[in-house]
């Protein structure tokens, strides 16, 4: 272990945070190191003391006397070729991890195309050997409970366990990175207010149905465009798919409704896979030069549609970034044997041709790279 100077010029030492604290070292030791016999709240204050006073663990050395540190990861991943939203996770994971692997962690790749395997995938943690999985970074494709409680239930095994993209109230033991679809859909409404033909109609695309961030998404922005334009009507098209042929249900539907009387000045994408569909729907209807659209997740294939002029604007929700924290936050709940807690979401950008440059060079890597490193199945 590594021990920062105090003023005096001496070492912060176990007994100097003993002192302060007037418990005993080997409480602070048990504390510091993840070992039972102290209380969660003991533990909190010695690692808050400790750090105060400067001290400073070395978590490298402290990971090779205990081994190696498991993280399942349980994520859906994009279908098709093109990397939309799931793969940039994986990406972002994939790349903190490299940067951490000093720290004697390793990750394993569960694969989830539905709640169904991702249920599967669950029990076979929980019941998997005491010891074996020391964290988990995992998705809600709904509110399902089922799900709820195999990751209520694996927590409660000391597992750390991390939630991209939600913070159910319900699951107040694990951390959560927030989907952020508050100030998402404000930065939306903010695009579409300053676009819209007066008096005229809005559509945005459902997202799924049954899904809880969809469903705020969905309100938020309405709620939001109402606040700046009372003067819009807003209509909400469904068909979402996460398949990527032409003929999905919302590219039908969007292009029938753009074939009915009504002026629509603006669409809104409210997820990466509705992107594709709402952009062939508004070509296929010829209104394309009185239509702004704005879409969701800047990657590979909204980069090509903004380059092209075939869209007008993307929200950006950072999945690279989340990702990436997602290992960081979980790596450090490990080392330092911290409890759960609820992250501050990531930034919400929103881009267009004008500033595109700023935003490419990482989400242009090969295909190969994000796919061969950490999605292709064995």
């Amino acid at each position: 272990m590594r021990q920062r100077e105090d003023k005096r010029g001496g070492k912060i030492r176990l007994k100097d945070i003993s002192r302060r604290l007037g418990v005993s070292a080997v409480s602070v030791h048990r504390a510091l190191s993840g070992k039972s016999g102290v209380s969660e709240s003991l533990r909190e204050k010695v690692i808050r003391t400790a750090d105060e006073m400067g001290y400073i663990r070395n978590y490298a050395a402290a990971s090779m006397k205990r081994g190696i540190s498991r993280i399942g990861i349980v994520l859906p991943r994009d279908h098709g070729t093109l990397n939309l939203y799931f793969n940039y996770l994986w990406l972002g994971i994939s790349d903190s991890a490299e940067e951490l692997r000093y720290l004697n962690i390793e990750t394993e790749r569960l694969i989830c195309e539905d709640e169904r395997e991702q249920e599967r995938i669950l029990e076979k943690l929980l019941h998997s050997e005491s010891g074996e999985y020391a964290g988990l970074i995992t998705f809600f494709f709904t509110r399902n409970e089922r799900i709820f409680d195999l990751v209520r239930r694996i927590s409660g095994t000391g597992v750390s366990v991390l939630v991209i993209d939600d913070d159910p109230p319900e699951l107040s033991d694990v951390s959560c990175i927030p989907s952020n679809e508050t100030i998402s859909s404000a930065v939306a409404a903010d695009f579409v207010s300053l676009v819209a033909a007066e008096n005229s109609s809005v559509l945005l695309s459902s997202g799924r149905l049954d899904s809880a961030v969809h469903e705020r998404k969905r309100e938020s922005f309405i709620a939001a465009l109402r606040e700046r334009r009372p003067d819009l009507r807003e209509e909400i098209i469904e068909g979402y798919s996460r398949e990527r042929e032409s003929n999905v249900p919302l590219c039908e539907n969007m292009a029938k409704r753009l074939r009915e009387k009504g002026e629509v000045s603006a669409v809104y994408a409210l997820t990466s896979h509705d992107n594709r569909a709402i952009v062939e729907a508004i070509e296929k209807s010829g209104r394309r030069r009185r239509i702004r659209l704005l879409g969701t997740d800047l990657n590979e294939e909204s980069i090509l549609l903004l380059r092209q002029g075939r869209m007008d604007a993307v929200i950006d929700q950072a999945a690279y970034q989340k990702g990436y924290r997602a290992f960081q936050l979980i790596s450090d709940q490990i080392m330092k044997c911290l409890p759960g807690r609820r992250c501050s979401p990531q930034p919400i950008d929103i881009v267009m041709k004008a500033n595109l440059d700023f935003h490419t060079p990482w989400r242009l890597r090969e295909q190969e790279d994000i796919g061969g490193r950490m999605l292709r199945r064995e």
